[in-house]
């Protein structure tokens, strides 16, 4: 069985379709249409917060199976199809929880079912598929199957009659009711593959109540929403199951991500590694998401379980990554090597013998306005610099050695507008670097350009050598020309 848990417009389970319905023909010697039945019956799953999607995604996966070739290479045509496993993970129970247990009509084991939904899908418009039966409601659940408590809410559901408005709110609420049946189902199963593009949030943007949740629920995974999703899917994942993620590649190495990075590489395998970049989807412009394939397998790694990947970073555009993610070869790395490694950055390049570049360099954040609209301008925008206006250092578009230097920003010293609507401090972040020669790396493609210390923006790095002249002779052109060379490289050889 297959799930996907932000199933979005229904992309992933349309194009599994494609791949089942032949090998349950040849396995099982299936017509296409029973073929088609079957795993729409049996193997696809699908879970969503935006009810809207749902209906899209709906409508996509019925589509594909309306259009699938029969044996004359004609479409199978329109028809009735088993009842898709898709539900609406992200909405609550509207009303009162008295009026919610009406729907019951007194009979004890359906109320208690109904009960139980109503709290459970309290926070679902903030947990989504992160809701876990087991977990939010203490104690366990409705003592019934919860597809016969779906089957009950189809009795309550056909015996609501009438055109009023009590009439039409309360077969709103059992349709809801019946959704929610159906999304507990899906959340209470085992699946044998769990394939998704989980949202992209920082903890920072987290509500208050997803923050303490995932603090509680996912303590080593808070910091990303996404993975957040990667633990719950390891969860719900049978035992030598497969997940397939697309993910922000920075889990790889940022310091924060370490305790789980750390924790994933000693219990499951690591099987797939595909680093993307930015500009990997073609509905998402610019710098947005720089992302990375992954395929873990639910099983204990032994001491010789290696990872292949490959890195198509360096290309542009989605069709230039596709062609080289089949043209590039795989590299091959060690799994329990990558524990070795400075906090467990994985690499699929030797680094035994390389430098850390945190042990030669340090590194400073930059200043976030809050709203770059009301702060920065391109220089050319304002007649004098004097007046409350600085250089600002943004991320080049690509590696070059001046670029990113066509903003300015309002920063009035340290102590005007822009302090008042920033968080306390922010306005000098990076202040240490301030005036320092040194280099600029975008966070995202990780574009280099020399610094010149002016002030500098939140969207990049600024890298300066702790020692100039011991450490790094001509240190700026030496750091370009290494990180030009490998943009994505975490790590280099000592200096010459």
């Amino acid at each position: 069985m297959l799930l996907d848990p932000c199933l979005g417009s229904g992309h992933f389970l349309v194009a599994v379709l494609h791949y089942l319905v032949p090998m349950r023909m040849a396995a099982e010697g299936l017509s296409a249409k029973d073929a088609v039945n079957r795993v729409l019956a049996e193997n696809l799953h699908g879970l969503e917060l935006d009810p809207r999607c749902v209906e899209i995604a709906a409508f996509a996966l019925a589509l594909a199976a309306w259009r699938y070739p029969g044996a004359n290479g004609k479409p199978l045509g329109h028809r009735s199809l088993p009842r898709l496993n898709i539900a609406c993970c992200g909405v609550a129970p509207q009303g009162r929880r008295a009026d919610w247990l009406k729907l019951a009509g007194g009979e004890r084991r359906l109320e208690d079912g109904m009960a139980a939904l109503y709290d459970l899908f309290q926070k679902a418009p903030e947990l989504g598929s992160l809701l876990d039966p087991g977990v939010v409601v203490k104690g366990g659940l409705f003592d019934a199957r919860w597809d016969e408590l779906a089957g009950l809410l189809d009795s309550a559901l056909g015996g609501v009659e009438g055109d009023g408005e009590v009439a039409a709110q309360t077969r709103e609420a059992a349709i809801a009711a019946q959704g929610m049946a159906v999304s507990t189902r899906l959340l209470s199963q085992r699946y044998h593959l769990v394939v998704t593009n989980p949202p992209y949030l920082g903890r920072s943007l987290q509500s208050e109540f997803l923050k303490s949740f995932c603090e509680e629920e996912y303590g080593s995974a808070k910091n990303d929403l996404a993975n957040v999703f990667l633990e719950r899917a390891i969860r719900i994942l049978e035992a030598g199951g497969c997940i397939q993620f697309v993910m922000p590649q920075s889990w790889l190495f940022q310091g924060r991500s370490e305790s789980q990075r750390q924790r994933l590489l000693a219990d499951i395998s690591w099987a797939l590694v595909g680093r993307l970049g930015s500009g990997a989807f073609d509905t998402i412009s610019g710098e947005v998401v720089n992302v990375a394939l992954f395929t873990f397998i639910k099983q204990r790694p032994t001491p010789e379980n290696l990872i292949a990947g490959v890195d198509v970073t360096g290309e542009n555009g989605i069709e230039a990554k596709a062609s080289a993610l089949v043209r590039f070869p795989l590299k091959v790395a060690s799994q329990s090597i990558q524990l070795a490694n400075p906090n467990s950055v994985f690499s699929l390049d030797v680094v035994s013998s390389a430098t850390y570049l945190g042990d030669k360099c340090f590194s400073w954040q930059g200043i976030k306005t809050s709203d770059d609209s009301r702060f920065t301008r391109g220089f050319w925008e304002v007649q004098s610099v004097n007046l409350g206006w600085h250089l600002y250092q943004r991320s080049p578009d690509s590696t070059v050695f001046a670029g990113g230097k066509t903003d300015i920003i309002f920063w009035e010293d340290g102590y005007g507008q822009l302090t008042d609507v920033c968080q306390e401090g922010a306005s000098f972040r990076g202040k240490s670097a301030w005036g320092i020669p040194g280099i600029c790396v975008g966070t995202m493609r990780l574009n280099a350009t020399i610094y010149d210390g002016q002030r500098f923006a939140s969207e990049i790095t600024i890298i300066q050598p702790k020692r100039v002249k011991s450490a790094f002779p001509h240190s700026g052109r030496f750091l370009l020309r290494i990180l030009s060379r490998s943009p994505s490289r975490r790590w280099i050889k000592s200096s010459p």
